[in-house]
């Protein structure tokens, strides 16, 4: 039998959800267009469940409509495709009335059989499947040991009611409530999350600018703490039972993650990381021992963090990590069941600071005890810790947690709808010592103030000797505004890292400039997100053209490029503004490596279509790659800027020529690093270095008839080929011969238009 897994799509007016993987599913404001969240969690319990399924050879496909950014018709389509026999949906509370809606049009229009999981069904089970006779299975808490039982049952027309943790209806319409399943207590028995269905680098938790792709997972599941507004300890788990992982299958996870996907972080998304002296400190000297080499961030509670792990923590790559405070108010977060002892809360925040480590802090308001004073002193606490990030939100009564357990028997839940259970902005109860209309006011109040906090601290960093000078290498150009431009088309699937690995310098760019080159996908709407300005060609002009309308656009004399598919390096900018020592230097370039070394093609374009010079400092190297490039605006126009003609990143090759001839001097500087995101066929792989040498011979002078460049894409190959098996890379020669077979085709094919390009 065929399973399909899915985390739906959410989306209200001009906001999106998020749900699974989340413990407080909610909506975010976006701008019109934009089909994926700032924050997207990673679905680990149908990813786990996923893997379980896979392992016993089950045929599945999971899909993360969320992270996809997909409508409901694109999601339906794609379950329909699959053909299943039987849907799993995650639900929320906030998102159920849209859950319940999808999944019944599925039980519409397929002959598949519908089972939901999530927090909500599995404490209203009984409500949800009598109200909705057409659901067939609840599964319950935890679901992955349920599902997998639940299949092979089915499969094998066995008894269901057997299969603990699972609530189904008979044939004859009655519902049957199984005993709960107890929690998995071996967590090293479970395979890893089936992350290859699923769109890895859209899934980011963009707290104190960790950098993207960041690979978020688990090193335990569960807390022996006992928050009463906390979700999964109580629904999904059942219990405050804390499970944790060996250490070494941990970091064989990340490293196969970063082999596998080339991640820039990794984020320990536990319920509370930093349980277990012992533990914490082994998994941080596996990540040591291995050299791992990744920063990363850990979710952890302040009052049991201790200098030793901390310090441990720091020392194998430790850049950030959330605490959650709730309030400065001791008396409330006593009664919240948190027990967090502020004092040493405080202590670890400083500790933090001391240690360089980043911090993010979050915080709840309309807790039990909250008043107008207690809310004013926690915003002081939240504003005087000067976290480098931050959250407020609104105390959620989930269905299940205790906390909506004590407000419904007061009757102080007001919520008229499941839908309002979305804590950003709306509050579902009537505080004791509060209104609700203050209750929210005081949230907006608390977000304007953290949001003018911040401006006033980077106002005086910006203006302190101290960041200025960090600003400038040892030639003293640091200081210099950069404007940043990205020539893109048609590029919505990468320029979301793209920009954000601007926005991460360590050098900060003073504007960015997005080049629209006739765009017919999503690129600018995702791109209005960010702080960026957006320029459009009315058709598809090519690179040459959109280089210089960014220069004409440019309101700098210094102008970085990168292309809509490159990640940069935090220290990217820095190195390549220090390399400009002299008056002449008119130019610098990075290295760009490829991210993806996956399929032959990425392969073959690493060795035979480089964009680096190698790992040595070169003065005057033959091109600058234009891909990662800082120019100066005054010497690109003593040369009469980029000619038009040359569509393709040849012209690169051609003002490199230009400005030499000139006198100026051009630097290629290694350090400084970037990454080449697309992942390539073979196809586009060819077509690429076929437009590249297409160019070539546009020049006149370097025309000598179709005869001479037919024997040389024979002779380039024939190269190609000899290092390739000279360095035992069989496959990339059978991608040698098909480049040559290719080459020559096409230059056949198009001998007419070659023709007319030499008239030009």
């Amino acid at each position: 039998m065929k399973i399909f897994f899915g985390n739906p799509p959410w989306k209200k007016g001009n906001r999106l959800g998020v749900r699974a993987g989340s413990r407080w599913p909610f909506t975010m404001e976006v701008p019109e267009g934009t089909r994926i969240p700032p924050y997207v969690p990673f679905p680990f319990f149908l990813a786990y469940a996923a893997a379980v399924l896979e392992r016993e050879r089950f045929p599945i496909l999971l899909v993360d409509a969320i992270a996809e950014g997909l409508t409901q018709d694109q999601y339906i389509a794609r379950a329909k495709a699959f053909n299943p026999d039987l849907i799993l949906h995650e639900t929320s509370t906030a998102s159920f009335n849209v859950d319940l809606a999808i999944a019944k049009k599925f039980k519409e229009t397929t002959a598949a059989r519908i089972a939901l999981s999530g927090p909500h069904v599995s404490v209203l089970t009984d409500d949800v499947m009598k109200e909705n006779g057409w659901i067939d299975f609840v599964l319950i808490g935890e679901y992955e040991l349920t599902l997998r039982e639940l299949c092979e049952k089915l499969e094998h027309s066995g008894p269901l009611q057997d299969v603990m943790g699972l609530s189904f209806r008979r044939p004859d319409g009655a519902i049957v409530h199984n005993p709960r399943r107890p929690s998995v207590r071996d967590l090293d028995s479970l395979p890893w999350p089936a992350r290859h269905f699923l769109p890895m680098h859209n899934y980011r938790d963009s707290f104190c600018d960790m950098p993207h792709p960041m690979l978020q997972l688990w090193s335990s599941r569960g807390c022996p703490f006992r928050c009463i507004f906390c979700l999964w300890p109580d629904v999904m788990y059942g219990d405050h039972l804390y499970r944790s992982r060996n250490a070494k299958d941990i970091v064989d996870e990340i490293e196969t993650c970063h082999r596998m996907y080339t991640l820039r972080s990794f984020y320990f998304d536990d319920d509370t990381f930093n349980i277990g002296k012992e533990r914490v400190i082994g998994i941080c000297e596996e990540i040591k021992k291995r050299g791992i080499g990744l920063p990363w961030a850990a979710m952890c509670r302040a009052d049991t963090m201790d200098e030793e792990t901390l310090r441990a923590m720091k020392e194998s790559g430790l850049i950030a990590v959330k605490y959650g405070i709730e309030s400065s108010c001791q008396k409330i977060v006593d009664a919240s069941g948190k027990n967090l002892d502020l004092e040493k809360a405080d202590s670890a925040i400083e500790l933090t600071k001391k240690l360089g480590v980043k911090f993010h802090l979050t915080f709840t308001f309309g807790l039990p005890g909250e008043t107008r004073e207690t809310i004013k002193n926690t915003i002081d606490y939240a504003l005087s810790r000067n976290p480098d990030c931050l959250q407020f939100s609104l105390a959620t009564p989930f269905p299940g947690t205790r906390y909506h357990d004590a407000l419904k028997k007061k009757e102080d839940i007001i919520a008229r709808s499941w839908d309002e259970y979305d804590g950003s902005g709306k509050s579902v109860i009537r505080p004791e010592h509060l209104s609700r209309e203050e209750l929210e006011h005081w949230l907006g109040e608390a977000h304007r103030l953290w949001d003018e906090h911040r401006k006033k601290a980077s106002r005086s960093r910006e203006s302190s000797p101290g960041f200025r000078s960090s600003l400038e290498g040892k030639d003293g150009v640091g200081g210099h505004k950069v404007t940043l431009y990205i020539p893109c088309h048609n590029a919505a699937k990468t320029i979301r890292e793209c920009i954000e690995s601007v926005l991460a310098q360590s050098y900060p760019v003073d504007e960015i400039l997005l080049i629209d080159d006739g765009c017919t996908d999503e690129t600018a709407a995702i791109a209005s997100n960010y702080p960026v300005r957006i320029v459009r060609h009315g058709r598809n002009m090519g690179l040459a053209a959109s280089r210089n309308t960014a220069f004409r656009e440019a309101r700098n004399e210094f102008v970085a490029a990168i292309d809509a598919d490159v990640a940069l390096d935090k220290d990217w900018l820095k190195t390549l503004m220090q390399a400009f020592t002299a008056h002449k230097i008119a130019g610098a370039c990075g290295k760009l490596t490829e991210r993806y070394q996956t399929r032959l093609a990425d392969r073959w374009r690493t060795v035979h279509c480089r964009q680096h010079h190698g790992d040595e400092r070169v003065i005057d190297p033959d091109f600058l790659f234009g891909s990662n490039t800082v120019m100066k605006k005054s010497a690109l126009q003593c040369i009469g800027m980029y000619q038009e003609k040359y569509k393709t990143n040849f012209e690169d090759v051609y003002i490199s020529d230009r400005l030499k001839e000139k006198g100026f001097t051009l630097v290629y500087e290694p350090v400084a690093r970037a990454q080449h995101m697309k992942r390539d066929t073979l196809r586009s792989v060819l077509e690429m270095d076929w437009r590249w040498w297409i160019y070539y011979y546009q020049d006149k002078d370097k025309y000598l008839g179709l005869g001479n460049i037919l024997r040389d894409n024979f002779r380039r190959s024939l190269s190609y080929l000899k290092e390739d098996v000279s360095a035992g890379r069989f496959a990339l020669a059978l991608v040698d011969c098909a480049q040559c077979i290719f080459l020559n085709y096409h230059d056949l094919l198009y001998l007419p238009a070659i023709k007319e390009m030499m008239k030009k």
